[in-house]
Parts: C-alpha cells; structure tokens; sequence
C-alpha cells in the first residue's frame, strides 16, 4: 500500500484526478502509516492533503 502510494508521489502529480486518487489511497492508510508517509512525501503535497 505505502508503495504503491509513494510510487504515485514519485511520477509528477499534475492532474486533479492524480490528486484525488492519492488522497483517497491517504485515507485507506493506518494512522502509522500515515505518520510514516508525513516524513516520506515532498512538504507541498502534504500541504495539498491537509487542504482537502
């Protein structure tokens, strides 16, 4: 899960379905996994998450 995700954090995010579909594979994710994905992604995708 966690690497399927960052796979999609990996190749550049630019249209709003990507944007979408990797919230929605945020939200599928345990609440470690989601402390793990805090120091793993880029600051202004988190920020993108934190916004929606």
């Amino acid at each position: 899960m966690i690497l399927t995700f960052t796979l999609l954090l990996i190749i550049k995010i630019s249209s709003v379905e990507m944007y979408l579909s990797c919230a929605q594979l945020y939200m599928q994710l345990s609440h470690e996994e989601k402390r793990v994905m805090i120091f793993l992604i880029k600051p202004h995708v988190w920020l993108v998450f934190c916004n929606l």
